[in-house]
């Protein structure tokens, strides 16, 4: 029966309880491990792809992002001192970004068909990485709740 109430057997004994299954640990620590592994896959095929300062400036953003997804799912909410630190995060970032194409400003030297492809290149690099900050935070979210059923 799986609901943990003792059984009785064929001669009339009482059988063991069978241990209370459930099935939401197996789901947590399955989803646990394939977003975990998203996530890698996700940050090599960018660093692949692109200069590892840039997708660094990006994966710096990562608590926003598991932040973010924490307030949308409504698994917890923000405290007026985390919404300061996540200010200055951001603007870390932004500054970050802001400097990095200041010094890489070549752009009169490259062609139209150039300029369009490096840009394609660096927002493809920029949704890998935030992909890979997504399932960073919904790794972080499923290890949570599965330690918390398992305790």
């Amino acid at each position: 029966r799986g609901d943990g109430s003792p059984r009785l057997g064929s001669s009339g004994s009482v059988l063991l309880k069978e241990p209370h299954y459930e099935p939401s640990y197996d789901r947590d620590f399955i989803l646990t491990g394939l977003f975990n592994s998203l996530d890698f896959l996700a940050s090599n095929s960018a660093f692949y792809f692109s200069a590892a300062s840039f997708v660094e400036t990006i994966k710096a953003s990562e608590p926003i992002t598991t932040t973010m997804v924490a307030l949308f799912w409504r698994i917890d909410q923000l405290r007026p001192k985390e919404g300061v630190a996540l200010l200055v995060l951001v603007s870390g970032v932004l500054l970050s970004t802001f400097d990095n194409a200041e010094t890489h400003d070549d752009s009169s030297k490259m062609s139209a068909e150039e300029e369009s492809e490096l840009a394609f290149l660096s927002v493809r690099t920029a949704l890998t990485v935030m992909t890979a900050n997504i399932c960073f935070a919904f790794r972080a979210l499923c290890q949570k709740r599965y330690r918390s059923n398992t305790k």
